[in-house]
């Protein structure tokens, strides 16, 4: 029996222990993620200013991470930022006008200027 007890809290201290490290695996996935939507708008911005006027591109932006919401916005024409809750990702782009949508989005250059939506 008393063996049988210990077994028992060793299994709860070894549960524990895994489902805090899960957690944490997922909440470094989310980061991951949310860089990585940043980036890809800021690739499909980086592609836009290097052709010529007359471009347009459709492109989509996932609606959720992982099954959590999150928002992506430009903020003075000047930086991307993508956030949770919890967490949040942003880099500095060129000058673009309009937002980003989380779905179906277009990006066009006319008289060198880059706009979305």
């Amino acid at each position: 029996m008393p063996f049988l007890g210990l077994a028992f809290v060793l299994f709860i201290v070894i549960m524990v222990f895994v489902s805090g490290r899960l957690a944490e695996v997922k909440d470094q996935d989310i980061q991951e993620e949310l860089a990585t939507i940043a980036t890809l708008l800021d690739s499909e911005i980086r592609m836009a200013v290097s052709v010529s006027d007359g471009y347009e591109r459709n492109f989509t932006i996932p609606s959720q991470i992982r099954g959590v919401n999150y928002t992506i916005q430009i903020i003075n024409q000047a930086t991307i930022l993508a956030s949770t809750d919890d967490y949040e990702a942003s880099l500095v782009i060129f000058n673009v006008t309009g937002q980003p949508m989380q779905g179906n989005n277009i990006i066009r250059k006319n008289n060198g200027t880059i706009s979305l939506n």
